[in-house]
């Protein structure tokens, strides 16, 4: 067990500063003579740019344990060419650093991963650090064929010694940096100019919020896939917008930057996760709104991830935007039909069908909002927690700041803008609710919405003083209490003699040769037959109408 923590730690730092070397080598080609103290930000940018590199690989290579451990080798390099700023940053953020460095420790121990692990994320991680891209991947499962571009950054984690189990450390790592991401407003408000101070002081607020309710709800990142790095990074595009609109006005150089940085993760959580399709609303206000740089070196960096993107769903569907339709093209390896129906049944799957006592067809219930006393009445209680654990946390912040009354008014300009954020965050909700309404994919809306609503409600009592000490011991106390949850959780995995890592259910298969290649069936009907879990690469879990050819050392797939 000894080995294995320090495993881990040597793995998370691997990880963290190959990661931040990448971000400082993408900040510095996109945004040149820009300065940036923020390196949570960096960290990000780090995880974006290694998506591009992962999907860009896997074209022509699979994503062997070699492969990723030289991609992260070459992220140390860069991040020893900036080792100055890095070797400031953690002398002045060196407790805040080890508290997270530690939480994110055990988040990461004997947890149990996200209920879709093993079904389809797993599965698909199998096939793409085994194979270079299969065509027709989707035949084998829909899911790996509507792929999350988490997923190719999550199989550069499978490097040697320590192997696949590192895929569990990347939602760790995100925990790191959207942290120090997010805290920026708090770390570095000795370095803020002194203009639109209502709106800084509501930029406080909100990363001071949303923080805690982040370190107190999500204590076991395993659980949630890949939803919370999209759904944070969707939040923190709206903390990027608040900042826009806090700089001044005769800043453009720096607002330019803020708009193609919102440009940038506003992508990143799509391309992790469809259902934060409309975030793309931020930029667009912001495009069409002010004087901005559009045409940018951001802007081709974002078209060519987008495309090289795209072009992986091509091969995966046959369709560049799977599954609108109009994206879609007749192709030997990839039928979009049967998925399509598929992809209808998810409809009324993530609406609660199954709970439904009623009537109607499955069809007739997704429409015309006859889902939504069904649904309501299954998630009430999961709603009711997460809606209390952030007003709770709200007005706690309230009473260390927001004590005496503010006779002034607020003026029009504000109130427009809050106007505007809350019919952003309302058409998002609206989207949300009309395609996947599951809790974990876009509630953080309804968040968003509450918080710029109760901002709004209560813009009498903010104060211009914002009071750092007491948010600092809140930042602490938050981790401490974040820290306690998994110290019982891993006390009582300890004494239940559950491993260090979660151990995946065995599962028996039968092998067939096709194309030179052995393909693992899975026959055993049980209530884990459709899962392949680390099944190796492929894995039909039960689908075995299936055509495999390999053409010029590419594996194609398709429906007899």
């Amino acid at each position: 067990m000894f080995f294995l923590f320090i495993l881990i730690i040597l793995s998370l730092t691997l990880f963290l500063f190959g990661t931040v070397g990448y971000g400082r080598l993408l900040h510095s080609l996109l945004f040149k003579n820009i300065k940036n103290s923020n390196f949570g930000e960096y960290g990000l940018l780090g995880l974006f740019f290694i998506s591009l590199i992962s999907t860009f690989i896997h074209f022509f290579f699979n994503l062997s344990e070699n492969i990723n451990l030289l991609v992260y080798l070459l992220g140390l390099f860069f991040a020893y060419n900036y080792r100055v700023e890095i070797q400031i940053f953690l002398k002045q953020n060196k407790n805040i650093m080890f508290l997270l460095f530690i939480t994110s420790f055990f988040m990461v121990i004997y947890h149990k991963p996200n209920e879709d692990f093993g079904y389809y994320h797993l599965p698909y991680l199998i096939n793409i650090v085994s194979e270079k891209v299969i065509f027709g991947l989707a035949n084998i499962q829909t899911n790996q064929g509507w792929n999350s571009i988490w997923l190719n950054l999550t199989g550069t984690y499978n490097i040697p010694i320590i192997e696949m189990r590192a895929v569990h450390l990347t939602n760790a790592i995100f925990f790191i940096f959207f942290s120090l991401a997010i805290l920026e407003p708090i770390i570095n408000y000795k370095n803020e100019n002194k203009s639109n101070i209502y709106i800084k002081y509501l930029i406080k607020l909100f990363c001071s919020l949303f923080f805690l309710y982040f370190v107190l709800k999500y204590s076991r990142l395993g659980k949630y896939g890949f939803d919370v790095s999209s759904n944070f990074m969707a939040i923190y595009c709206f903390f990027l917008f608040l900042k826009f609109f806090s700089l001044d006005p005769n800043l453009n150089h720096i607002k330019n930057n803020v708009f193609q940085k919102i440009l940038i993760f506003s992508l990143f959580s799509i391309l992790i996760k469809l259902s934060n399709l409309l975030i793309l609303l931020l930029p667009a206000f912001i495009f069409f709104q002010k004087d901005i740089k559009f045409f940018s070196r951001s802007l081709i960096f974002v078209i060519f991830f987008s495309t090289i993107w795209m072009i992986q769903q091509f091969i995966y569907t046959g369709c560049f935007l799977f599954p609108l339709l109009p994206s879609c093209f007749d192709v030997s390896w990839f039928d979009t039909k049967p998925a399509l129906d598929l992809l209808n049944h998810t409809k009324g799957i993530n609406k609660s069908f199954a709970q439904y006592q009623g009537e109607l067809s499955e069809l007739e219930y997704s429409k015309n909002f006859n889902w939504v006393s069904t649904w309501f009445n299954r998630n009430k209680i999961e709603m009711l927690e997460h809606l209390l654990t952030f007003i709770i946390i709200f007005f706690i912040l309230f009473f260390f700041h927001l004590k005496k009354k503010n006779t002034r008014s607020i003026n029009l300009s504000l109130k427009n803008f809050y106007l505007i954020l809350l019919c952003l965050t309302f058409f998002q909700i609206l989207f949300w609710l009309n395609s996947s309404p599951v809790i974990r994919f876009g509630f953080h809306y309804i968040l968003l919405f509450l918080f710029f609503l109760l901002s709004l409600v209560f813009n009498k009592f903010l104060l211009k003083d914002f009071n750092y000490k007491y948010i600092i011991i809140l930042i602490y106390v938050g981790l401490a209490l974040n820290m306690q949850k998994n110290l019982f959780r891993v006390y009582g995995d300890i004494i239940k003699g559950n491993t260090f890592f979660y151990t995946y259910p065995k599962i028996f298969f039968k092998n067939e040769y096709v194309s030179d290649k052995k393909i693992n069936i899975n026959y055993l009907i049980q209530d884990q037959s459709i899962y392949c879990w680390d099944t190796p690469s492929l894995c039909l879990a039960g689908n075995q109408n299936l055509a495999i050819n390999r053409v010029n050392s590419y594996l194609f797939v398709s429906l007899k």
